[in-house]
């Protein structure tokens, strides 16, 4: 049921991305076209250490990076995007998601992971599974 997407799962990855983004506090800064953009390059690259898209079947992904992580000497896998459908939430497809994640990055030669939480539930899975509160984003209009 887990695997790496492909191009032509493309369509069902972005309906979920857009899911992602409508429950996003800053969705109207999105675009979908930019996005897909982005979706494709992860999915279609020939270096599968910049980046991966991860889908559970039919009702969860993951999208992913890994880049130098700039204050040592170390890569860092950045998530980009993790969504799993409402009602499959708490079947283990998140965790799947995550796990499968983590173990790409290892693979890749990332020695840090950076997961983003939009609210406490998420956070405090995250801390449950090794995670640690670093920094905290503020955004603003100009």
């Amino acid at each position: 049921m887990l695997k790496i997407a492909t191009i032509e799962d493309l369509p069902l990855v972005s309906r979920m991305a857009q899911s992602f983004i409508e429950s996003s506090p800053y969705n109207r800064h999105f675009d979908m076209g930019m996005v897909d953009g982005v979706l494709t390059q992860l999915i279609t690259s020939e270096d599968s250490r910049k980046g991966i898209v991860l889908l559970y079947g039919e009702v969860g992904m993951l999208a992913g990076m890994s880049s130098p992580f700039i204050y040592g000497p170390h890569y860092m896998a950045t998530e980009l995007g993790w969504w799993v459908e409402p009602d499959a939430r708490k079947s283990g497809a998140g965790k799947e998601l995550i796990k499968a994640f983590e173990e790409w990055a290892r693979r890749v030669g990332c020695t840090l992971i950076t997961m983003i939480s939009l609210d406490d539930t998420v956070s405090q899975y995250y801390e449950k599974n090794g995670y640690v509160l670093t920094e905290r984003a503020y955004m603003k209009e100009l």
